[in-house]
């Protein structure tokens, strides 16, 4: 962990509106905020996360985590003019700054502070056997070569072509096709984790949950489940166009939840009695009831 201290080289002349820190994310990998207010998803394109850091936050701290996507490697901090945690080979990188007479002095004016991840590309490993695709020859280890494989990501091989049928009411997003979580109810995290242990560091799942054949699907992280629901952003008519909603015993409202693979807590979705326009309140951790707890699944599409 490399702690910075921002202060006059960092931020000069005394304004209201303060430094600016940009959080650069490339694809490949994210970064999170230990208060998780300051979070920045590199999704497809990559992103780029502006936040105000100004006299009346002080004193301020914040560390940020660097992680990697499936088939990337986080290599290290950019270093440039004005990035922070330069060349440090640590996923973690910690701001900080006291609240003293002369950091609210130093802390001030247009200057922008600058924190990126640089991410290594090492290819995707479909069908979680510890090889590349790139150097497999059956990606999703159906048995019939790529090749020959219509799908060649999307297993298992029933119908001669490699293309097995999208399970009713799933949603096909950014090339994933997610199940609905409610098709998985009365299940623990354990009873999850055994038919879809992590493979080579890949949740892979290779036999049936509730009567669902997932051999082959993923099942998903807490950073991989958040930007996909964010992702309809219409409010509540979008998500309940995709979702189906049940009642969880501690909520009396209507939520969809789900074990990750990533903790053995939940994930939930709820409307709130109270907001039913907006929908979308969180997805956090939350224990309840294992029967009123689904799961997150994703598989890779052509």
């Amino acid at each position: 962990m490399i702690k910075i201290r921002l202060l006059l080289a960092a931020c000069m002349a005394l304004t209201v509106t303060g430094c600016k820190l940009d959080v650069v994310v490339p694809p490949g990998g994210m970064v999170e905020s230990a208060s998780g207010a300051r979070d920045c998803d590199g999704g497809i394109d990559g992103e780029y996360c502006t936040y105000d850091i100004s006299a009346v936050t002080l004193p301020f701290s914040e560390t940020f985590t660097a992680s990697a996507k499936p088939g990337y490697q986080f290599v290290q901090w950019k270093n440039s003019t004005g990035f922070k945690c330069g060349d440090s080979t640590s996923t973690t990188c910690t701001l900080a700054i006291e609240d003293s007479a002369f950091a609210r002095t130093a802390l001030a004016g247009f200057k922008t502070i600058y924190l990126m991840p640089e991410f290594e590309y090492l290819g995707i490993d479909t069908d979680g056997d510890g090889i590349l695709d790139p150097h497999d020859g059956d990606d999703d280890d159906d048995g019939r070569n790529d090749d020959e494989d219509n799908c060649p990501l999307t297993w298992p091989d029933e119908d001669g072509f490699g293309c097995p049928n999208p399970l009713p009411n799933s949603n096909i997003v950014d090339g994933k096709e997610w199940a609905q979580p409610i098709d998985f109810l009365n299940l623990s995290w354990d009873d999850v984790h055994e038919v879809c242990p992590s493979i080579h560091g890949l949740p892979l799942c290779r036999g049936q949950l509730n009567g669902v054949d997932l051999r082959g699907w993923r099942w998903a992280t807490s950073a991989e489940v958040e930007p996909f629901v964010r992702s309809y952003g219409g409010g509540c008519t979008d998500l309940r166009d995709v979702f189906t909603f049940g009642t969880g015993s501690t909520f009396g409202e209507p939520v969809i939840a789900g074990w990750v693979s990533d903790t053995s807590t939940s994930k939930f979705l709820t409307t709130g009695v109270s907001q039913p326009t907006p929908c979308w309140i969180g997805l956090v951790p939350e224990m309840i009831e294992p029967r009123w707890t689904g799961g997150w699944f994703y598989r890779l599409v052509q």
